[in-house]
């Protein structure tokens, strides 16, 4: 099973919160990080008083696990336009900071 990440999900992961360590490390067959939640996650870092230890931890992540970061190219964002648009149509669009 291919897991992609949300920023919450790392945290949880980090947190080691069992039922998302079990799903992460043990049964997803690939690991999905995309680049802008790798953004997230190390402006978050920034703004803590542990940066560089989280920024190990999650070098470490990412290396122990065979992490695949996802750039953001013209596919990715046709799909984030395909859903926002969906969302938008719902009346729940997504939040854009």
């Amino acid at each position: 099973m291919k897991a992609v990440l949300d920023t919450n999900i790392y945290v949880d992961f980090a947190e080691g919160k069992a039922d998302v360590v079990d799903l992460v490390a043990t049964r997803s067959t690939e690991i999905l990080l995309p680049s802008i939640v790798l953004g997230e996650l190390l402006y978050g870092f920034m703004k803590g008083s542990r940066s560089k230890y989280n920024e190990e931890k999650l070098h470490d992540f990412i290396t122990s696990l065979g992490v695949i970061i996802l750039t953001v190219g013209e596919e990715v964002a046709r799909k984030y336009a395909i859903i926002f648009s969906g969302l938008m149509k719902k009346g729940r669009p997504a939040p854009i900071y």
